[in-house]
């Protein structure tokens, strides 16, 4: 028997983790045990539904369908930004359904929100990628390292920056000879006031604090 989950949002990071479930599902399985099936996608943009990586009778744009089927157990929410995703993460929880988010924004704004929702309806949010990428680190602090006492948080959490630093520093070059050369190589983006206002950063820093500390310190 398979797991169904549901998809929210098929932009570049959708499109990714549809790859890797479908053309690593043997893999998955054999690790977990649990045959993964993208049961629904939700999206609204044409381009990504005529993109050809999904099979276009996956999509829909009525999210009160996904919610309403018993079969669909996990919602992954990859659409960015504070709202609909929010809402629509809040709404999966209260129907009893698993989360699963890369988006920092809407975990920060939301940590206390999100998870006693979870608490309240006995399911989980799961937000790993929302910091660190692919580097386990909010498991690694809830299980490897759940027994130490942690006294600092400190890293490099914002590739953007660090990137444009770097060069900054070992070439010489200026702050906007940077930033073009990062957005070049598509390291940052087009707008990229989140990364060098360090907004991004305080997103993760914010879930990082209350991982580690138990102390959740609301943005905005």
């Amino acid at each position: 028997m398979s797991t169904k989950i549901a998809l929210l949002g098929f932009g570049t990071v959708g499109k990714g983790t549809y790859r890797v479930l479908t053309q690593n599902a043997a893999v998955i399985e054999k690790k977990t045990g649990k045959k993964i099936e993208v049961a629904r996608i939700l999206e609204r943009a044409q381009a990504a539904i005529d993109s050809g990586v999904a099979p276009k009778e996956l999509f829909t744009q009525d999210y009160d369908s996904i919610l309403a089927d018993p079969e669909i157990s996990i919602v992954v929410e990859m659409m960015g930004g504070l709202e609909p995703a929010s809402s629509f993460m809040l709404r999966a929880l209260e129907a009893g359904k698993n989360v699963v988010t890369p988006n920092k924004a809407a975990v920060a704004a939301n940590y206390d929100k999100l998870h006693k929702a979870a608490e309240d309806h006995g399911v989980r949010i799961k937000y790993e990628a929302s910091v660190g990428g692919a580097i386990p680190v909010i498991e690694t602090i809830n299980t490897s390292l759940v027994a130490n006492r942690i006294s600092k948080v400190q890293g490099i959490v914002n590739g953007t920056t660090n990137y444009i630093l770097t060069k900054m520093e070992e070439e010489n070059l200026s702050y906007e000879e940077a930033l073009k050369q990062a957005q070049a190589k598509g390291f940052a983006e087009a707008d990229p006031t989140a990364d060098v206002e360090g907004i991004d950063a305080a997103n993760k820093l914010t879930i990082l604090i209350a991982e580690c500390f138990g102390v959740y310190m609301r943005l905005h």
